[in-house]
Parts: structure tokens; sequence; C-alpha cells
């Protein structure tokens, strides 16, 4: 069975959250993240807690491993976790529901605020059309596809 947005959205914990929140920060610096920088990033973290994070989160699809080496990046599902833990924090998003709206380059997902009025949350994706028009940039030739869709 494949869990909801939501669904894992509600599995990851305040350590599991400030370990994406490491691998987004440095995701400008390295398209891979070492598992030797996210362990020195975290200080007094054990190893082992580390690593039953990181596989949580790998199990969750929020993040992807290269499998030649022990590094790590976002996955565009672990974007979309950051975004709603941090209009969650903001107090913009209490609950997020069903998807509503799926399009080539983005999906529309049903939310409630604070309030519990009905907003709509959008999560952009740079697909193949906005990959032709901006393939020409020399910006976006050094630049990841997910840096390129926080943009």
């Amino acid at each position: 069975m494949r869990l909801s947005i939501a669904e894992r959205a509600a599995l990851v914990g305040p350590f599991d959250y400030t370990i994406l929140k490491i691998i987004y920060s440095l995701k400008d610096e390295n398209e891979f993240i070492p598992y030797s920088k996210l362990q020195s990033m975290l200080g007094r973290r054990s190893e082992n807690e580390l690593r039953l994070a990181l596989t949580k989160l790998l199990n969750l699809k929020l993040i992807y491993k290269n499998n030649t080496k022990y590094e790590f990046k976002l996955t565009y599902s672990g974007l979309d976790i950051l975004a709603i833990k941090i209009l969650y924090i903001n107090k913009i998003l209490n609950k997020l529901g069903t998807v509503i709206g799926e399009g080539k380059e983005s999906i529309v997902y049903r939310g409630y605020d604070f309030d519990n009025n009905l907003i709509a949350i959008k999560f952009h994706r740079i697909g193949k059309n906005s990959y032709k028009k901006i393939k020409g940039r020399k910006e976006a030739r050094e630049k990841s596809w997910l840096s390129l869709t926080v943009e």
C-alpha cells in the first residue's frame, strides 16, 4: 500500500525533518550529500539514530541514496514534505487533504487552515515543457532539477 503525501508527512518526526532541512540547505553545494557531512552537521546525535532516520526517509521515498557511495539527495516528495511542514509551522496549513487536480507540472491538494477554511495547496514540478524554456540559461545548466523547481 502506497502512503499519501499527508500520511508520509505525519510520519516525519522532528529529527527526520532536521535531516531533510540539512539535505535541502546543501542542495546547491552538492547534488548528493555525503553521510559524513550529515553526521558532522548533526553533532551529538548517535550514528545509529542517524542511520535509522535515513532508513525511514528512504522507505518513505523522501530521499534517494546513491548506490555507489553513501550519500543522499532530496526527492520531490521530500521537498513536498518540507513545504508542508513549513506551512504548518507558519500556521498556514493545518490539514492536508486529497488531490483535487493533477497536471503535467503540478499537483493541487485540498487543505484546511487553522480556522478550518478550505484552501488549495499547489506543488509545482519542472517538467519537459519548463525545461525546454530554461535549458539554455547558464544558471540552469549549473543547478539540479530540485533547485530549479524551488526557484
